[in-house]
């Protein structure tokens, strides 16, 4: 319990003193690069008082490229991890848009590039998507979550990510997450230290159009990948 209530101070503390920071920091420095390094210190800071320790096997990534990340989602604690191994490619992701809401928080939030999704209104969240794919041309990557939702297993992708890379033309890097539900699972905010494996594969490029059937058929080679390696890394 005493791990749960330092973390929880700390992360609060530093999210105010980080935001309140990142707000002018976003005008002195319009590239975006100073901001971005100080949101990875902030996931570094964040992943360290939650007591995690990472397990990586990652592939070496083109550090000029821009790419979608398409991750598993376990626990609260993906993001900043993801966030802290990522950081050099500037990583911008869709939220909850009641995040954007929380003083400090959703400034900072934008200031990164995030965007803000109604899960509720399917119209607004097309107009999110279509957001978020503008901002790939741009100086972000995105790191998005397919399914969801949080899950120890993989679940169903919905299709938003797919259509996301399709359209931007953007090669996608499937990442696999276990172990992040034992520090943090849905449902609690009990933090128990512990270790976390990420695995970042190849980036799978890929031509074409967003067509319904390569769509289909690019979200089911991703996720018979990222399913494999999950089961593979959870039997060890």
């Amino acid at each position: 319990m005493f791990r749960s209530i330092y973390a929880y101070t700390a992360i609060i503390l530093s999210i105010i003193l980080g935001g309140t920071i990142l707000i002018p920091l976003s005008y002195i420095d319009p590239s975006g690069r100073s901001a971005y390094r100080l949101a990875a210190a902030w996931a570094r800071f964040c992943v360290r008082v939650c007591g995690i320790t990472l397990e990586t096997d990652l592939k070496e990534l083109d550090p000029d490229k821009r790419y979608i990340f398409v991750a598993n989602h376990q626990s609260q604690v993906d993001i900043p991890i993801l966030m802290a191994l990522f950081a050099r490619f500037n990583i911008s992701f869709l939220a909850k848009h009641s995040l954007f809401s929380i003083p400090v928080l959703g400034r900072a939030m934008r200031n990164l590039g995030c965007v803000p999704i109604d899960r509720t209104n399917p119209r607004k969240a097309l107009r999110a998507l279509s957001q978020a794919i503008s901002q790939t041309g741009e100086s972000h990557s995105f790191l998005v979550f397919p399914e969801g939702t949080r899950n120890q297993q993989l679940g169903q992708f919905k299709p938003g990510a797919i259509i996301m890379a399709l359209k931007s033309k953007r090669p996608i890097v499937p990442v696999v997450i276990d172990g992040s539900g034992r520090i943090l699972p849905k449902g609690s905010w009990r933090i128990t230290p512990g270790t976390v494996r990420v695995f970042g594969m190849e980036p799978i490029e890929f031509q074409g159009n967003s067509a319904l059937k390569q769509r289909e058929a690019l979200t089911r080679d991703v996720w018979n990948l990222m399913n494999n390696k999950l089961l593979e890394s959870s039997n060890e």
